[in-house]
């Protein structure tokens, strides 16, 4: 990502017009895609993706940013990050993005998570039942089909 700081990252998604966000989120993911412990600032970066899918109103731009979020799940050190947010908003989550919320709690891999999680197993959405029985399965709660 070069020089891009966590001022710009801020500004382009708080006041940035779609297209900006939808690339600032892109890089994200892919600055995220390989492990890096170096990036200054990591905990912030996350912190503001966070923050904006709990209050974006914009269902693709929220996908971006949880693409960029479970990227960095699987490839950066997350043990300094509490996602009570996410954790908080599942419940008002659009059906769009309510699975992503669930998947992000599960690719914790921490138990703290698991009822708000299945609280969603018998959920009216596929999508969502899906997720849930993922995380399950992540768990060892259930056994692979």
């Amino acid at each position: 990502m070069g020089q891009v700081t966590n001022d710009k990252i801020r500004r382009v998604l708080a006041t940035g017009d779609y297209v900006e966000k939808r690339n600032m989120l892109s890089s994200l993911a892919d600055w995220f895609e390989y492990p890096d412990p170096d990036i200054k600032g990591f905990d912030e970066i996350i912190n503001l993706l966070i923050d904006f899918v709990v209050e974006s109103d914009d269902d693709k731009l929220k996908q971006e940013a949880f693409d960029a979020i479970v990227m960095a799940q699987f490839a950066q050190n997350m043990e300094n990050i509490d996602f009570s947010k996410i954790e908080a908003n599942v419940e008002n989550a659009s059906p769009n993005t309510q699975s992503r919320f669930i998947d992000v709690l599960g690719y914790t891999f921490d138990r703290k998570y698991l009822p708000t999680i299945l609280r969603y197993k018998d959920h009216e959405n596929p999508v969502v039942r899906e997720s849930v029985y993922d995380v399950m399965e992540e768990f060892g709660l259930i056994k692979p089909e």
